[in-house]
């Protein structure tokens, strides 16, 4: 499912932008008028919560070095036992991290399912 994975490094490069950027980006959205669009009031109320910047940095420090390997990952020509062992070191990348808060825990119990669905697919195949 290369499209997913194109998904995922996607959005990582988007929060790791936004992270980047959250000052700027609140800034100019403050800046609008709040009763001009219910969108700009929603969007000024969504960057007052302090747990949204709190995320992008999560989400930068622990996965944001993983778009660069789900790009590769793209390519169409890597050997598959390259592909492989990129996928192997950010499943031991992710497992070992030491993040125990409830997101840490949760992109763990994510990637574990997605894994074992992965390799059911695999041995599926070979069928």
């Amino acid at each position: 499912c290369w499209v997913c994975l194109g998904c995922w490094g996607t959005r990582l490069d988007a929060s790791v932008y936004c992270c980047e950027y959250f000052q700027f980006i609140k800034t100019v959205i403050d800046g609008f008028e709040e009763n001009d669009a219910i969108t700009i009031k929603k969007a000024q109320h969504l960057m007052a919560d302090k747990d949204i910047n709190a995320n992008l940095i999560f989400i930068k420090v622990n996965y944001g070095n993983m778009s660069s390997n789900i790009t590769y990952l793209e390519t169409s020509e890597i050997p598959l036992i390259e592909a492989t062992s990129i996928v192997n070191n950010a499943k031991t990348y992710i497992l070992n991290n030491t993040n125990t808060s409830n997101q840490g825990k949760s992109i763990k119990k994510k990637l574990e399912t997605v894994l074992e669905k992965m390799v059911v697919i695999l041995q599926w195949k070979q069928l």
